[in-house]
């Protein structure tokens, strides 16, 4: 018996074989079976294209069965989402992304103007505060600017808020020495455009003698103050530039003075007359004093009457329309014309 047991193994695995290899057989005929039916089926199908002109495979709406199944399709939206593309950015100057919205409402020329108004006065304060006055040449443009803006025709809000900031960097900015007074000159110009506000803020700053001295060193600034009041032509002034003219101490502020009294030339004839009157008198007077060699005050008549003869030898003729060269000419002349109408 032990003799026959490797025969009987021997025929089993020679029947599992065969088994296995009939089963691959039958397998592979089914598989030849579907194939050649798919065959059939894409021969007919390829018959109904070129006769209905169903789409191919090939083109891109044709949809496979195998993928057509309503858990695999795409969902299409029952209305058309808006626009989430991201808005265009840009680069700023800095390197940082900024986003550019557009305006759908651009700013008119008047919030364009105002807003530019409002840049260039902030910027003037600020400068006026700025220690060492490093930036006072800026400054002076500044005030160019905003005078030729203010000359372009402005509301009286705007005018207002430009008299406003020059007053505040005259008067109560940061002081200046008398070296580094560029900023003050050109602000006093700009006032003397400015009409009766320009003509306050410069009085203003003219009075106010712990800022601006009255010594040597600050004359030429304080001249200038004189000048531009008279150049408002604020009638109410004359009084005041008058008696700068015929009283101050200093020769170069009475020839200012009395060349800001020469603005008041389109004046009514009574204003006129006064500050005609005013001159001549003490033109007059100082002119004899120099001819004598005598003193006027605690100065040298004749030291004065070469500093103020010119300025006030122009303003009477402004006034007047009359043309003589010394105070005992223009003395003669008033005392036969006074009260006329000239």
């Amino acid at each position: 018996m032990n003799r026959h047991l490797p025969i009987g193994i021997i025929v089993l695995v020679l029947m599992v074989c065969v088994a296995a290899m009939l089963f691959v057989g039958k397998r592979s005929e089914s598989e030849a079976r579907r194939a050649e039916r798919a065959a059939d089926v894409a021969a007919a199908h390829a018959a109904d294209i070129a006769v209905l002109g169903e789409p191919l495979e090939s083109d891109p709406e044709f949809k496979h069965p195998e993928l057509d199944h309503p858990e695999l399709r795409h969902p299409e939206p029952e209305h058309a989402e808006p626009d989430r593309s991201p808005i265009p950015d840009t680069v700023s100057a800095s390197g940082v992304r900024e986003s550019v919205v557009p305006d759908e409402h651009p700013p008119s020329p008047e919030e364009v103007l105002a807003d530019r108004i409002s840049a260039l006065l902030e910027e003037l304060v600020r400068i006026g505060m700025v220690p060492d006055f490093v930036e006072d040449s800026r400054g002076v443009a500044v005030v160019d600017e905003l005078m030729h803006l203010h000359e372009s025709g402005l509301s009286v809000e705007d005018q207002a808020r430009i008299v406003a900031a020059f007053d505040l960097a005259l008067n109560r900015s940061l002081a200046r020495p008398a070296s580094k007074s560029q900023i003050y000159d050109a602000i006093a110009e700009a006032l003397g455009r400015c009409g009766h506000a320009g003509a306050a803020v410069l009085l203003r700053a003219y009075t106010n003698k712990r800022r601006f001295k009255v010594k040597p060193m600050w004359e030429p600034l304080r001249g200038r103050l004189l000048r531009n009041i008279g150049r408002c032509k604020v009638e109410a002034n004359v009084d005041f530039l008058l008696q700068e003219a015929r009283r101050n101490l200093a020769s170069p502020l009475q020839a200012a003075a009395g060349d800001a009294l020469g603005c008041y030339e389109r004046s009514p004839h009574d204003v006129r007359e006064k500050i005609v009157f005013g001159l001549v008198v003490s033109f007059g007077t100082i002119s004899e004093l120099a001819e004598q060699g005598r003193q006027h005050g605690l100065k040298d008549a004749g030291q004065i009457l070469l500093v103020i003869q010119g300025a006030w030898i122009s303003t009477l003729r402004r006034l007047t329309g009359r043309d003589f060269t010394t105070g005992r000419a223009w003395a003669a002349w008033y005392r036969q014309n006074r009260g006329q109408n000239w």
